[in-house]
């Protein structure tokens, strides 16, 4: 269980700055009068696609419980990533309709999205790798 709560650990602080700047970014113009109409829709997003709970809850994680970054994990994100744009893929061509609007899976702008957001994940991760150890590193008393 311990293994299960480091690895989801990781992939939510991985794709958790991807999330907040590609809905807020790139899909909040196209979605947000709809949630305009919507009673609460507003705040509802904010917390939604905010983060701010999440990010809270994972620096608590973080920095009282210290769950570890493990280094050879990145192939879990690696394995995350290619499962999720295969099933947005599949759906994608299945319907007709992306998924997301950028995730065409039929131009250029696609590989550059699925590149800059697996080099986002993986920069996330290793800001997580450098964290971890920087709290395992003991403090000096002066």
């Amino acid at each position: 269980v311990e293994r299960i709560a480091i690895v989801l650990y990781e992939l939510a602080f991985s794709v958790q700055p991807l999330v907040n700047i590609i809905w807020w970014g790139v899909l909040w113009e196209v979605k947000s009068a709809y949630y305009h109409s919507l009673p609460n829709g507003i705040p509802a997003m904010i917390m939604l696609h905010g983060g701010n709970f999440a990010l809270i809850l994972i620096d608590n994680i973080l920095f009282v419980r210290k769950l570890p970054f493990i280094p050879s994990h990145r192939l879990i994100l690696l394995l995350f990533a290619l499962t999720y744009l295969s099933f947005n893929a599949v759906v994608t061509f299945y319907t007709g309709m992306p998924v997301y609007a950028i995730l065409t899976f039929t131009d250029l702008t696609t590989a550059i999205w699925i590149i800059a957001a697996l080099t986002l994940s993986l920069l996330s991760f290793q800001v997580g790798i450098f964290i971890y150890r920087g709290a395992k590193t003991p403090v000096k008393k002066e």
